[in-house]
């Protein structure tokens, strides 16, 4: 009866050390879990914001022939619309912005 005793403290400790070994593995899943979708979260945020650079950097682009055109149509001569045109094309550029951040990374 003693062994009997003994065998069934054991038995309850090994069931105890293998539920805290579940749990443990099942904290580990859902931090895996976890950690794979905030990863591509951050993945779809830098793909949208990278799709949205490329627009404004299309929409400067397109600014700045249009201002060179009107340019050249206009004999060379500024004015102080396609100044400010040429500015506001500037301010949409994303360029500097994103060259700037490059010397941020190590």
């Amino acid at each position: 009866m003693i062994l009997r005793i003994k065998a069934d403290r054991v038995t309850a400790a090994e069931n105890s050390r293998l539920r805290v070994l579940a749990d443990q593995r099942r904290e580990e899943e859902r931090f895996i879990a976890a950690e794979k979708q905030r990863q591509k979260e951050e993945e779809r945020r830098k793909r949208d914001l990278l799709k949205a650079e490329a627009l404004s950097w299309n929409q400067a682009c397109q600014i700045r022939s249009y201002v060179a055109h009107l340019l050249e149509a206009n004999n060379g001569e500024s004015n102080p619309w396609l100044l400010w045109a040429s500015n506001e094309a500037d301010k949409i550029d994303p360029t500097l912005e994103r060259l700037a951040s490059f010397k941020n990374i190590d």
